[in-house]
């Protein structure tokens, strides 16, 4: 009977995918200039995305919108599904919520749907644990139904407070097992599944570490609140002598760590002592394998992963105090914020070796027999090791995305390759040595050259130091990034004040007259780019040249950096659509690879998401057909060359360039709809691409050659030479409005109008 059913919904299935490979497939994302009789159509045997990747698809996709939003806006996804979906497995599911924490995003499920369903059959029932478990551990909600709200009604409704409402402690309801075991389909017997019922399920406790922390308590709870812990319980204990805050980090809907933050009532801001004390809390069996791994090894790899990852979570739990306690002391000991002399001097602290991510001190204070200077780098150097993706755990973040304006005159070679088989990049030596040397005058000292600087803050000129600042310098020319990083406890005013004047500081900065017509830096100046030797002194500085009036750095509003579309090789088929064409890079080839690879090629990859979430255009220009005269290659170059001009003059900056693949960017001020309630102005994300010249044999299909080894003057007749340029933009509702004359081509349009303005038909007409 089973094998019956069976085969007729294999047969259904193929009958129904016969069909839609006959039938035409839509060339979405392609320019109105191309004509296509045929596309490739799906390959059989490729796998659709499976329910569990398709919700971390979908998460990932929701904080890269949210990552568009302004500074201001609240950080939150609405999931709105029938329940049916799953994580592929454990790690795949902490590194989600690892995200979401990070960038405070509470994440909410709405289930809809019926209480039964055919499908039940076939094991495809509501996840209700899970979608409980994320929305719980990120500060969302979770509505089983969909009330009907009361429009007359002034009060906030269901979904008002579910969804626009914060708090970071939780009630003792939302606490308790029986929170995950209560199912509103009733599939399972309640009598199996719930905690009174089961003891199999009741949550148990064991201590796992109890020490003493030399940081404040508000700075302790403040990491953990940022690490996603929720409060518990706040009690005043010993006759009100003492606090105690009870915090909470779900890690399974089965598993969570409690931590204990105690110190004395009332605190006092110079007592910098909190006793922590660390629980599992857990079923019996997770925290029988998690105590008694050593004496009976766990042949289940899954269930050893799983192990792992929580004992990597207890392990961070401790070097996360021991760097809060360590940022904690700066000013504790005159040492860590005496500069050495050297170091005042502009030479840099330390520096990164070619090849190597370890800082190495420098030599001229490697040499040092002072103990006060071998303190000060003693001090520095953990934080200089900082991960910046984790700043937010001890430090206020903020941050600067720039442009580096490019060197002039533009490579030679930058869209064909030259005799050598390899193609020129953007340089931006001079405004990058423009910036590097704001950053060393205006910071107190240098931790790494063109890397990382430290500011000191003063409450008054004669008092020593209260606090500091970092400045970590990150990505690739020209598009880079400024992070400001403060400790906890900064003052937000104080901190917006310093992110602004260093922002118009750096808007200041301008090309000197005299390299305006070089085609290279100075040596000079090129040696300052590069890694300062340890053992030399910086040189003298030269006599400030005459300024002339172009801007050495353009300063964006959104974060371009994660929005910058990067084409590691040629696509495949420039004639395919592009999401046909990536299924090569996101759909798993073997089946029987983990699940969590699988998520990672489909969800992962910083171009699919993009391609799912910009507009995008393609033209595919035809320069000869394979029966006419051949062109000579330069001349195609000289096209794109005069395009990159045309996109120049009309604000566009290079962005990314490489292979011979050219990334511009331009952002765009929008205005909202005359109807629209908020008056704010919002930015839309412009990117043009040029591809290099492409041909192809007229008699096979329009592939990419991957040997670019030579560079060839002229095109065979049975090939035929073409131009490809693509066109991204971000969604964003409004029509743009600028008062930059560069702009008005743009003016009054929509984004999705932003394409043809940039087309080549224009230009034509």
């Amino acid at each position: 009977m089973y094998s019956t059913v069976r085969s007729k919904i294999i047969g259904t299935l193929d009958k129904d995918e016969k069909k839609r490979s006959d039938g035409p497939i839509p060339c979405s994302g392609l320019g109105s200039d191309i004509t296509m009789e045929e596309v490739p159509v799906r390959k059989h045997g490729v796998s659709m995305v499976t329910a569990d990747v398709g919700l971390v698809s979908m998460v990932r996709q929701g904080i890269l919108a949210l990552q568009l939003l302004p500074p201001n806006s609240s950080a939150g996804i609405i999931i709105i599904t029938d329940g049916v979906t799953s994580v592929p497995d454990v790690a795949v599911c902490e590194t989600l919520l690892n995200q979401l924490r990070s960038g405070t995003i509470a994440c909410s499920f709405v289930q809809v749907g019926g209480a039964y369903s055919y499908n039940c059959s076939f094991g495809y029932i509501p996840n209700v644990e899970l979608m409980k478990f994320i929305s719980l551990a990120t500060f969302g909600s979770y509505l089983s139904s969909c009330p009907e709200p009361d429009l007359a009604s002034q009060d906030m409704n269901t979904y008002h407070k579910a969804f626009l409402t914060y708090s970071f402690l939780k009630t003792s309801e939302s606490m308790n097992p029986e929170y995950y075991c209560v199912s509103q389909h009733k599939l399972f017997n309640e009598h199996l599944v719930s905690a009174s019922g089961n003891p199999a399920l009741v949550m148990r406790r064991k201590k796992h570490t109890e020490k003493e922390v030399h940081a404040h308590l508000v700075s302790v709870v403040s990491v953990r609140l940022r690490e996603g812990y929720t409060i518990r319980e706040i009690n005043l204990t010993k006759g009100g002598t003492q606090l105690e805050v009870k915090l909470v980090l779900l890690w399974k809907h089965n598993m969570r760590i409690e931590y204990l933050a105690v110190a004395q009532w009332p605190l006092d801001p110079a007592k910098r002592t909190t006793w922590v004390e660390v629980t599992m809390e857990g079923s019996y069996d997770i925290l029988h394998d998690i105590s008694c791994t050593m004496r009976k090894p766990i042949t289940s790899t899954y269930r050893t992963s799983v192990i792992r990852r929580f004992w990597n979570t207890l392990q961070s739990i401790n070097q996360t105090d021991q760097m809060l306690v360590h940022l904690q002391s700066f000013n504790s000991l005159p040492e860590n914020y005496t500069i050495p002399e050297s170091t005042k001097n502009g030479v840099p602290l330390f520096y990164i070796p070619p090849g190597s991510t370890t800082p190495v001190l420098s030599l001229q204070h490697s040499g040092s027999k002072d103990s006060s200077q071998s303190q000060f780098a003693f001090y520095w150097k953990p934080i200089l090791s900082m991960d910046a993706n984790f700043w937010q755990r001890w430090l206020h973040m903020h941050r600067i995305a720039i442009i580096l304006e490019h060197d002039m005159p533009v490579p030679k070679h930058l869209h064909t390759a030259g005799s050598n088989g390899r193609f020129s990049t953007i340089q931006c030596r001079i405004s990058h040595s423009a910036l590097t040397s704001l950053l060393r005058d205006w910071s107190s000292f240098v931790l790494v050259e063109g890397y990382s600087y430290v500011k000191l803050i003063y409450s008054a000129s004669d008092q020593p130091p209260n606090s500091f600042y970092l400045v970590r310098l990150i990505s690739k020319a020209p598009c880079m990034v400024l992070r400001l990083g403060f400790p906890i406890g900064t003052l937000a005013h104080t901190r917006n004040k310093i992110v602004d004047e260093l922002r118009e500081q750096i808007l200041r900065l301008r090309f000197p007259h005299r390299v305006q017509n070089k085609e290279a830096t100075p040596k000079t100046k090129r040696k300052i780019l590069g890694h300062a030797s340890p053992s030399k002194s910086p040189p003298l500085p030269a006599p400030k040249p005459a300024l002339s009036d172009r801007p050495c750095v353009v300063v964006l509003n959104k974060p371009l950096e994660k929005l910058l579309i990067r084409y590691e090789k040629l696509p495949s088929d420039f004639r395919t659509p592009f999401i046909l064409n990536m299924e090569n890079f996101t759909q798993p080839t073997n089946m029987t690879v983990p699940l969590s690879m699988a998520a990672n090629r489909t969800a992962s990859s910083t171009l699919a998401s993009l391609s799912r979430y910009f507009l995008h255009q393609r033209w595919v220009w035809t320069v000869q057909s394979g029966l006419g005269a051949t062109v000579p290659l330069q001349a195609v170059v000289h096209i794109l060359s005069m395009l990159s001009e045309i996109r120049l003059s009309e604000g566009f900056h290079f962005a990314a360039s490489g292979e011979g693949i050219v990334n511009m960017v331009t952002e765009l001020p929008m205005k909202g709809m005359p109807e629209a309630v908020d008056r704010e102005s919002h930015t839309c994300i412009v990117q043009y691409i040029l591809f290099p010249p492409h041909s192809t044999s007229t008699k096979d299909s329009f592939s990419t050659d991957d040997d670019n080894d030579t560079e060839v003057e002229a095109i065979d007749v049975d090939t035929e030479l073409n131009l490809v340029t693509e066109c991204w933009v971000e969604p964003q509702s409004g029509t743009v409005w600028s008062p930059r004359d560069q702009h008005r081509h743009f003016q009054e349009l929509t984004y999705q109008e932003i394409p043809q303005a940039v087309s080549i038909n224009r230009l034509i007409d």
